[in-house]
């Protein structure tokens, strides 16, 4: 407790706790805790229930927020769908998310500016100079390298993308657990952290999914998961970044499923999926 709540506003005698100081302004003042607190410390509105206005009971040194466990409910649903329906309706009213950097003229645009650059020999000069000193490929690792990256393309091709606030999603579970995150105010992030590991002599970068407070988050199905417990591949050498730094891996959300079909309905993730040739 703060020392201002143990110096009796009355005449200014300072006790060690606020049991002592009720027994001083009981017996000396001849005022009840209630009394004394509406006197000193009472505030506009304070003692009155947010949810049906009645008064609210005051208990040892302060006054309770709600009247009863029924306003207390109700209250918090009302809430919460406020923020649902503030969600929705700037849902509908933004304009659909598109990356800038897929557009083919823009693609094309840089393509030729980079042409006409190194056609001078001054500017390809400055290149090698540039890459003098950095690491030369044996050819084994180049084909490992060039099989990893098949397989990423691959898997990124059959992936189900998700587009929610200008950010894209692997999966509904990342969009589901993200959004509950979000709706209980939990400090969420997504994508902002890089990690390096290594396999076949080559460097990886490790995204996680969510930075969550102070905790690395990354969700996996079971399939996925046992991807990463195969010894001697890249996806081990992967969850083993990921043990280092002591990420915590999501296996099941059906809890955040559950919270999104009842909350907003059961076909709120599907209207957030990404066309492919968007």
């Amino acid at each position: 407790m703060s020392d201002i709540l143990c110096i009796c506003k009355v005449c200014g005698k300072r006790t060690k706790a606020l049991s002592a100081l009720s027994k001083h302004i009981t017996h000396i003042h001849h005022l009840t805790q209630q009394e004394y607190y509406d006197l000193y410390y009472k505030e506009y509105n304070e003692g009155i229930c947010p949810c049906c206005g009645s008064e609210t009971e005051f208990n040892r040194f302060s006054y309770r927020r709600f009247c009863s466990i029924r306003c207390n409910g109700l209250f918090t649903l009302q809430q919460t769908q406020d923020t649902v329906e503030a969600r929705k309706e700037g849902i509908s009213t933004s304009k659909k998310f598109k990356r800038v950097h897929s557009s083919k003229k823009i693609k094309k645009k840089i393509s030729k500016s980079l042409t006409n650059y190194y056609k001078k020999q001054e500017n390809r000069d400055k290149l090698s100079e540039a890459c003098v000193g950095t690491r030369v490929w044996t050819k084994e690792q180049k084909e490992a390298k060039s099989i990893q990256m098949a397989e990423i393309v691959s898997s990124f091709k059959n992936m189900t993308l998700y587009c929610y606030e200008e950010q894209l999603f692997h999966s509904s579970w990342e969009l589901a657990y993200y959004i509950y995150c979000k709706d209980h105010n939990i400090n969420i992030s997504r994508k902002t952290l890089n990690l390096p590991y290594y396999f076949n002599g080559i460097k990886y970068t490790y995204i996680p999914d969510f930075i969550v407070e102070n905790d690395i988050v990354e969700i996996k199905n079971p399939c996925l998961m046992s991807k990463l417990l195969q010894e001697n591949t890249k996806d081990n050498a992967k969850y083993k970044c990921m043990m280092d730094n002591k990420v915590k891996i999501i296996t099941d959300c059906s809890k955040y499923i559950t919270y999104i079909n009842t909350i907003y309905g059961e076909n709120y993730l599907k209207s957030f999926k990404k066309d492919k040739g968007e």
